[in-house]
Protein backbone atom coordinates (compact mmCIF):
# COMPACT_ATOMS: atom_id res chain seq x y z
CA UNK A 1 0.00 0.00 0.00
CA UNK A 2 1.26 3.52 -0.99
CA UNK A 3 1.28 6.72 0.22
CA UNK A 4 -1.29 8.19 -1.70
CA UNK A 5 -3.56 4.59 -0.99
CA UNK A 6 -3.02 5.86 2.34
CA UNK A 7 -3.94 9.26 2.38
CA UNK A 8 -7.75 8.78 0.71
CA UNK A 9 -10.32 8.34 2.96
CA UNK A 10 -11.17 5.56 4.89
CA UNK A 11 -13.86 2.71 3.83
CA UNK A 12 -17.34 4.13 4.96
CA UNK A 13 -15.98 7.57 5.11
CA UNK A 14 -17.32 9.20 2.34
CA UNK A 15 -16.48 12.76 1.87
CA UNK A 16 -17.51 13.94 5.03
CA UNK A 17 -13.71 14.27 6.27
CA UNK A 18 -12.87 16.55 3.37
CA UNK A 19 -15.71 18.23 2.88
CA UNK A 20 -15.27 19.35 7.05
CA UNK A 21 -11.81 20.12 6.53
CA UNK A 22 -12.42 22.21 3.83
CA UNK A 23 -15.59 24.14 5.61
CA UNK A 24 -13.11 24.48 8.21
CA UNK A 25 -10.39 25.62 6.33
CA UNK A 26 -12.56 28.39 4.56
CA UNK A 27 -14.22 29.75 8.02
CA UNK A 28 -10.85 29.59 9.85
CA UNK A 29 -9.20 31.71 6.63
CA UNK A 30 -12.22 34.23 6.64
CA UNK A 31 -12.08 34.53 10.35
CA UNK A 32 -8.14 34.68 11.23
CA UNK A 33 -6.59 36.42 7.76
CA UNK A 34 -9.02 39.11 8.11
CA UNK A 35 -8.74 40.54 11.60
CA UNK A 36 -12.32 39.88 12.35
CA UNK A 37 -11.93 37.71 14.92
CA UNK A 38 -10.20 40.05 17.24
CA UNK A 39 -12.50 43.13 15.83
CA UNK A 40 -15.88 41.28 16.46
CA UNK A 41 -14.29 40.50 19.91
CA UNK A 42 -13.11 44.16 20.93
CA UNK A 43 -16.14 45.73 19.13
CA UNK A 44 -18.91 43.53 18.49
CA UNK A 45 -19.07 41.64 21.84
CA UNK A 46 -18.69 38.65 19.56
CA UNK A 47 -17.03 35.24 21.78
CA UNK A 48 -13.13 35.56 21.97
CA UNK A 49 -10.75 34.48 19.61
CA UNK A 50 -9.55 31.94 21.95
CA UNK A 51 -12.94 29.74 21.10
CA UNK A 52 -12.55 30.29 17.34
CA UNK A 53 -9.69 28.84 17.94
CA UNK A 54 -10.60 25.76 19.77
CA UNK A 55 -13.10 25.32 17.49
CA UNK A 56 -10.77 25.08 14.84
CA UNK A 57 -8.66 22.56 16.83
CA UNK A 58 -11.64 20.42 16.99
CA UNK A 59 -12.57 20.17 14.08
CA UNK A 60 -9.60 19.20 13.16
CA UNK A 61 -9.41 15.97 15.48
CA UNK A 62 -12.87 15.36 13.97
CA UNK A 63 -11.64 15.39 10.52
CA UNK A 64 -8.98 13.10 11.33
CA UNK A 65 -11.28 10.47 12.39
CA UNK A 66 -14.04 10.57 9.93
CA UNK A 67 -10.88 10.66 7.28
CA UNK A 68 -9.13 7.82 8.89
CA UNK A 69 -6.23 8.97 7.02
CA UNK A 70 -2.17 8.18 8.02
CA UNK A 71 -0.73 10.70 9.68
CA UNK A 72 2.81 9.50 8.94
CA UNK A 73 3.18 11.63 5.60
CA UNK A 74 2.35 14.42 7.39
CA UNK A 75 4.58 13.57 10.59
CA UNK A 76 7.64 13.71 8.34
CA UNK A 77 6.55 17.64 7.52
CA UNK A 78 9.31 20.07 8.22
CA UNK A 79 6.95 22.28 9.20
CA UNK A 80 5.35 20.03 12.12
CA UNK A 81 9.33 19.05 13.01
CA UNK A 82 10.01 22.63 13.49
CA UNK A 83 6.74 23.39 15.41
CA UNK A 84 7.61 20.30 17.91
CA UNK A 85 10.93 22.21 18.27
CA UNK A 86 9.60 25.48 18.78
CA UNK A 87 7.29 23.82 21.09
CA UNK A 88 10.53 22.02 23.31
CA UNK A 89 12.48 25.57 23.32
CA UNK A 90 9.91 26.99 24.79
CA UNK A 91 9.11 24.33 27.24
CA UNK A 92 12.53 24.04 28.20
CA UNK A 93 12.88 27.60 28.38
CA UNK A 94 9.32 28.18 30.21
CA UNK A 95 10.52 25.25 33.25
CA UNK A 96 13.61 27.01 33.90
CA UNK A 97 12.44 30.88 34.26
CA UNK A 98 10.69 31.39 37.66
CA UNK A 99 6.98 31.10 37.94
CA UNK A 100 5.62 34.98 36.59
CA UNK A 101 2.71 35.75 35.38
CA UNK A 102 4.38 37.27 31.84
CA UNK A 103 6.32 33.77 32.02
CA UNK A 104 3.66 31.45 32.09
CA UNK A 105 1.32 33.86 29.60
CA UNK A 106 4.33 33.86 27.21
CA UNK A 107 4.39 30.30 27.41
CA UNK A 108 0.22 29.59 27.10
CA UNK A 109 0.48 31.65 24.23
CA UNK A 110 3.31 29.59 22.29
CA UNK A 111 1.14 26.14 23.38
CA UNK A 112 -1.97 27.66 21.41
CA UNK A 113 -0.02 29.24 18.41
CA UNK A 114 2.03 24.84 18.70
CA UNK A 115 -1.72 23.46 19.22
CA UNK A 116 -3.37 25.53 16.14
CA UNK A 117 -0.55 25.24 13.35
CA UNK A 118 -0.82 21.72 14.52
CA UNK A 119 -4.62 21.46 13.52
CA UNK A 120 -4.25 23.50 10.53
CA UNK A 121 -1.82 21.11 9.11
CA UNK A 122 -4.05 18.27 10.27
CA UNK A 123 -6.77 20.12 8.11
CA UNK A 124 -4.21 21.77 4.80
CA UNK A 125 -3.25 18.00 4.62
CA UNK A 126 -6.32 17.12 2.51
CA UNK A 127 -5.43 18.45 -1.37
CA UNK A 128 -9.41 19.94 -1.52
CA UNK A 129 -9.36 21.73 1.73
CA UNK A 130 -5.98 23.65 0.16
CA UNK A 131 -7.83 24.46 -3.01
CA UNK A 132 -10.53 25.78 -1.10
CA UNK A 133 -7.48 27.70 1.52
CA UNK A 134 -6.14 29.21 -1.59
CA UNK A 135 -9.13 30.68 -3.16
CA UNK A 136 -10.50 31.74 0.42
CA UNK A 137 -6.80 33.24 1.14
CA UNK A 138 -7.39 34.87 -2.39
CA UNK A 139 -10.77 36.61 -1.38
CA UNK A 140 -9.64 37.20 1.69
CA UNK A 141 -6.62 39.18 0.94
CA UNK A 142 -9.62 41.10 -1.58
CA UNK A 143 -11.49 41.99 1.24
CA UNK A 144 -8.92 43.36 3.09
CA UNK A 145 -7.49 45.72 0.76
CA UNK A 146 -11.04 46.66 -0.29
CA UNK A 147 -11.27 47.53 3.47
CA UNK A 148 -8.04 49.54 3.44
CA UNK A 149 -9.33 51.46 0.12
CA UNK A 150 -13.11 51.96 1.25
CA UNK A 151 -11.24 53.18 4.68
CA UNK A 152 -9.07 56.12 3.01
CA UNK A 153 -11.69 57.25 0.83
CA UNK A 154 -14.11 57.42 3.03
CA UNK A 155 -16.77 54.81 2.46
CA UNK A 156 -16.38 53.54 5.73
CA UNK A 157 -15.55 55.25 9.17
CA UNK A 158 -14.12 52.29 10.82
CA UNK A 159 -12.98 55.17 13.69
CA UNK A 160 -16.51 55.93 14.32
CA UNK A 161 -17.67 52.10 14.46
CA UNK A 162 -14.49 51.30 17.01
CA UNK A 163 -16.23 53.18 19.82
CA UNK A 164 -13.64 53.19 22.64
CA UNK A 165 -11.27 50.85 21.66
CA UNK A 166 -8.04 53.01 20.70
CA UNK A 167 -5.07 52.04 18.78
CA UNK A 168 -5.93 53.13 15.38
CA UNK A 169 -3.47 55.98 13.88
CA UNK A 170 -5.19 58.89 12.05
CA UNK A 171 -4.49 58.46 8.20
CA UNK A 172 -3.56 55.13 8.17
CA UNK A 173 -6.26 52.61 7.21
CA UNK A 174 -5.97 49.14 8.95
CA UNK A 175 -9.78 48.05 8.71
CA UNK A 176 -10.57 44.66 10.99
CA UNK A 177 -7.18 44.77 12.03
CA UNK A 178 -6.85 48.47 13.51
CA UNK A 179 -2.76 48.30 13.55
CA UNK A 180 -2.24 49.58 9.96
CA UNK A 181 0.98 47.52 10.14
CA UNK A 182 -0.43 44.46 10.74
CA UNK A 183 -3.28 45.22 8.04
CA UNK A 184 -0.50 45.43 5.50
CA UNK A 185 1.75 42.22 6.46
CA UNK A 186 -1.41 40.54 6.14
CA UNK A 187 -2.03 41.11 2.56
CA UNK A 188 1.32 40.78 1.77
CA UNK A 189 1.09 37.33 3.21
CA UNK A 190 -2.04 36.47 1.55
CA UNK A 191 -0.96 37.65 -1.95
CA UNK A 192 2.34 35.33 -0.94
CA UNK A 193 0.26 32.10 -0.57
CA UNK A 194 -2.26 33.05 -3.37
CA UNK A 195 -0.67 34.63 -6.53
CA UNK A 196 1.53 31.30 -7.45
CA UNK A 197 -1.79 29.47 -6.90
CA UNK A 198 -4.89 31.34 -8.55
CA UNK A 199 -5.09 31.28 -12.20
CA UNK A 200 -2.45 33.58 -14.12
CA UNK A 201 -5.69 35.68 -15.19
CA UNK A 202 -6.26 36.74 -12.00
CA UNK A 203 -2.71 37.54 -10.70
CA UNK A 204 -1.73 40.40 -12.21
CA UNK A 205 -5.29 41.86 -10.66
CA UNK A 206 -5.41 40.44 -7.08
CA UNK A 207 -1.58 41.94 -7.37
CA UNK A 208 -2.60 45.61 -7.49
CA UNK A 209 -5.58 45.31 -5.70
CA UNK A 210 -3.05 44.34 -2.72
CA UNK A 211 -1.00 47.13 -3.59
CA UNK A 212 -3.27 49.69 -3.23
CA UNK A 213 -4.76 48.01 0.13
CA UNK A 214 -0.75 48.01 1.46
CA UNK A 215 -0.15 51.58 0.08
CA UNK A 216 -3.48 52.78 2.30
CA UNK A 217 -1.90 52.12 5.93
CA UNK A 218 1.81 53.32 4.95
CA UNK A 219 3.25 50.65 6.43
CA UNK A 220 6.96 51.07 5.43
CA UNK A 221 7.62 47.39 6.42
CA UNK A 222 4.90 45.98 4.49
CA UNK A 223 5.65 48.02 1.76
CA UNK A 224 9.17 46.72 2.04
CA UNK A 225 7.72 42.65 2.04
CA UNK A 226 5.10 43.43 -1.38
CA UNK A 227 7.96 45.22 -3.49
CA UNK A 228 10.58 42.16 -2.60
CA UNK A 229 7.31 39.71 -3.24
CA UNK A 230 6.77 41.31 -6.30
CA UNK A 231 10.71 41.24 -7.39
CA UNK A 232 10.70 37.54 -6.91
CA UNK A 233 7.11 36.69 -8.37
CA UNK A 234 8.11 38.76 -11.61
CA UNK A 235 11.79 37.25 -11.88
CA UNK A 236 10.68 33.65 -11.65
CA UNK A 237 7.92 34.42 -14.10
CA UNK A 238 4.90 33.60 -11.57
CA UNK A 239 3.33 37.35 -12.94
CA UNK A 240 2.78 37.52 -16.52
CA UNK A 241 5.42 40.94 -16.88
CA UNK A 242 3.79 42.84 -19.80
CA UNK A 243 0.62 43.34 -17.68
CA UNK A 244 2.02 44.18 -14.64
CA UNK A 245 4.50 46.98 -16.31
CA UNK A 246 1.30 48.44 -18.80
CA UNK A 247 -0.70 48.56 -15.59
CA UNK A 248 1.97 50.22 -13.31
CA UNK A 249 2.59 52.34 -16.22
CA UNK A 250 -1.21 53.71 -16.28
CA UNK A 251 -1.48 53.94 -12.47
CA UNK A 252 2.08 56.13 -12.88
CA UNK A 253 0.06 58.41 -16.29
CA UNK A 254 -2.87 58.95 -13.69
CA UNK A 255 -0.94 60.19 -10.69
CA UNK A 256 0.90 62.47 -12.75
CA UNK A 257 -2.09 63.85 -14.27
CA UNK A 258 -4.35 63.92 -11.28
CA UNK A 259 -1.58 64.13 -8.02
CA UNK A 260 -2.71 67.59 -7.36
CA UNK A 261 -6.11 66.54 -6.99
CA UNK A 262 -5.60 63.41 -5.49
CA UNK A 263 -3.26 65.46 -2.73
CA UNK A 264 -6.01 67.95 -2.02
CA UNK A 265 -8.41 64.94 -1.76
CA UNK A 266 -6.62 62.80 0.51
CA UNK A 267 -5.48 66.22 2.84
CA UNK A 268 -9.03 67.16 2.87
CA UNK A 269 -9.65 63.05 4.01
CA UNK A 270 -7.23 63.60 7.04
CA UNK A 271 -5.73 60.83 4.79
CA UNK A 272 -2.55 63.48 4.35
CA UNK A 273 -1.40 64.63 7.47
CA UNK A 274 1.74 65.19 9.66
CA UNK A 275 2.39 61.71 9.98
CA UNK A 276 1.84 59.86 7.01
CA UNK A 277 3.19 62.52 5.13
CA UNK A 278 6.41 62.43 6.85
CA UNK A 279 6.67 58.45 5.78
CA UNK A 280 5.91 59.73 2.38
CA UNK A 281 8.83 61.93 2.56
CA UNK A 282 10.80 59.03 4.51
CA UNK A 283 11.05 61.82 7.65
CA UNK A 284 8.94 60.24 10.28
CA UNK A 285 11.08 58.79 13.22
CA UNK A 286 10.91 55.08 13.67
CA UNK A 287 9.10 55.39 16.65
CA UNK A 288 11.57 54.08 18.85
CA UNK A 289 12.20 50.68 17.34
CA UNK A 290 16.06 51.13 17.14
CA UNK A 291 16.35 51.53 20.62
CA UNK A 292 14.27 48.13 21.28
CA UNK A 293 16.26 45.97 18.61
CA UNK A 294 19.59 47.52 20.53
CA UNK A 295 18.17 46.90 24.00
CA UNK A 296 17.32 43.11 22.93
CA UNK A 297 20.59 43.19 20.92
CA UNK A 298 22.26 43.73 24.50
CA UNK A 299 20.73 41.40 25.94
CA UNK A 300 21.46 38.39 23.40
CA UNK A 301 25.23 39.58 24.17
CA UNK A 302 24.96 39.53 27.73
CA UNK A 303 24.05 35.55 26.93
CA UNK A 304 24.83 34.53 23.62
CA UNK A 305 24.34 30.53 24.62
CA UNK A 306 21.22 30.57 26.50
CA UNK A 307 19.80 33.81 26.33
CA UNK A 308 17.65 35.43 28.98
CA UNK A 309 14.77 33.26 29.48
CA UNK A 310 11.24 33.00 28.33
CA UNK A 311 9.34 36.78 27.98
CA UNK A 312 12.46 38.68 29.18
CA UNK A 313 11.76 40.91 26.44
CA UNK A 314 8.33 41.28 27.90
CA UNK A 315 9.24 41.59 31.34
CA UNK A 316 11.71 44.20 30.90
CA UNK A 317 11.97 48.28 30.55
CA UNK A 318 10.29 48.96 27.85
CA UNK A 319 6.34 49.20 27.72
CA UNK A 320 6.49 47.18 24.08
CA UNK A 321 8.42 44.13 22.85
CA UNK A 322 11.03 44.36 20.87
CA UNK A 323 9.36 44.90 17.49
CA UNK A 324 12.06 42.29 15.77
CA UNK A 325 11.42 38.38 15.87
CA UNK A 326 15.04 37.71 15.72
CA UNK A 327 16.02 39.83 18.28
CA UNK A 328 13.42 39.12 20.84
CA UNK A 329 14.37 35.37 19.94
CA UNK A 330 17.87 35.65 20.34
CA UNK A 331 17.68 37.58 23.29
CA UNK A 332 15.16 35.15 25.30
CA UNK A 333 16.83 31.83 23.84
CA UNK A 334 20.64 32.91 22.92
CA UNK A 335 21.78 31.03 19.35
CA UNK A 336 19.15 28.80 19.60
CA UNK A 337 16.31 31.44 19.29
CA UNK A 338 18.45 33.54 16.66
CA UNK A 339 18.25 30.66 14.34
CA UNK A 340 14.77 29.70 15.28
CA UNK A 341 12.91 32.26 12.37
CA UNK A 342 15.36 30.92 9.44
CA UNK A 343 14.98 26.84 10.64
CA UNK A 344 10.96 27.84 9.45
CA UNK A 345 12.03 29.69 6.22
CA UNK A 346 13.76 26.53 5.13
CA UNK A 347 11.35 24.16 6.56
CA UNK A 348 8.91 25.89 4.60
CA UNK A 349 10.86 25.66 1.49
CA UNK A 350 12.81 21.78 2.11
CA UNK A 351 11.54 20.26 -1.41
CA UNK A 352 8.89 22.95 -1.50
CA UNK A 353 9.00 26.15 -4.54
CA UNK A 354 5.66 26.84 -3.76
CA UNK A 355 6.29 28.11 -0.26
CA UNK A 356 9.62 30.29 -1.30
CA UNK A 357 7.66 33.54 -1.46
CA UNK A 358 5.98 32.95 1.83
CA UNK A 359 9.02 32.02 3.04
CA UNK A 360 10.55 35.57 1.75
CA UNK A 361 7.86 37.55 3.06
CA UNK A 362 8.35 35.92 6.55
CA UNK A 363 12.05 36.52 6.78
CA UNK A 364 11.35 40.29 6.39
CA UNK A 365 8.48 40.48 8.09
CA UNK A 366 10.53 39.27 11.23
CA UNK A 367 12.26 42.62 11.18
CA UNK A 368 9.56 44.67 11.98
CA UNK A 369 7.09 42.41 13.89
CA UNK A 370 8.04 40.45 17.47
CA UNK A 371 4.76 38.33 16.89
CA UNK A 372 4.85 36.61 13.94
CA UNK A 373 4.66 33.36 15.62
CA UNK A 374 1.92 34.20 17.61
CA UNK A 375 -0.72 35.80 14.84
CA UNK A 376 -3.08 33.17 13.70
CA UNK A 377 -3.11 34.77 10.56
CA UNK A 378 0.34 33.72 9.95
CA UNK A 379 0.19 30.82 10.97
CA UNK A 380 -2.74 29.83 8.41
CA UNK A 381 -0.57 31.22 5.93
CA UNK A 382 2.41 29.03 6.88
CA UNK A 383 0.18 25.74 7.62
CA UNK A 384 -1.28 26.55 4.05
CA UNK A 385 1.54 26.92 2.38
CA UNK A 386 3.90 24.13 3.70
CA UNK A 387 1.09 21.31 2.34
CA UNK A 388 1.98 22.80 -1.36
CA UNK A 389 4.40 20.71 -3.13
CA UNK A 390 6.32 21.05 -6.44
CA UNK A 391 6.98 24.36 -8.10
CA UNK A 392 3.99 26.98 -8.63
CA UNK A 393 5.69 28.02 -12.12
CA UNK A 394 3.91 23.94 -13.53
CA UNK A 395 -0.13 24.94 -14.38
CA UNK A 396 -1.65 20.95 -13.25
CA UNK A 397 -5.33 20.04 -13.28
CA UNK A 398 -6.59 19.83 -9.99
CA UNK A 399 -7.02 16.25 -9.96
CA UNK A 400 -3.63 15.70 -11.11
CA UNK A 401 -2.20 18.06 -8.32
CA UNK A 402 -4.08 15.80 -5.61
CA UNK A 403 -2.81 12.76 -7.10
CA UNK A 404 0.98 13.94 -6.59
CA UNK A 405 1.08 15.91 -3.35
CA UNK A 406 0.53 12.73 -1.16
CA UNK A 407 3.01 10.93 -3.22
CA UNK A 408 5.63 14.01 -3.20
CA UNK A 409 4.92 14.52 0.82
CA UNK A 410 5.10 11.10 1.57
CA UNK A 411 9.19 11.41 -0.24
Amino acid sequence: MNAATLSEPGPGSGQRGPLLSSCVAVLAILLFSTGIDNYGFDVWGAPPPLYWVLAVIAAAGASSIISMRSPSAMLRSPVLLWFAGYFLVSTLWGVAMRSAPKVQQALYDRYRSVALAVALLIIFSDARARRSGVLAVAVATAVNALLNLSESLGVIDFAAMDGDVTGRVPGRAAGFFINSNVAGIAIVLGLAVAVPRIPRAARVALLLLGAAGVAATFSRGAQLCFLCLLLWLALRKVVPMWPLAMSGAAVALFIAYEGSSLFEFFERRGVLNDNTLGRLRLEADDSGRTELAHMAWRMFLDSPLIGKGLASTIDWGASVSSHNQYLGLAAEHGIVGLLLLPALGLALCWNNPSAVPLALVLMLAGLISHNLLEDRGTLLAISLASGFYGSPLEERPAEAMEEEEPAALAR
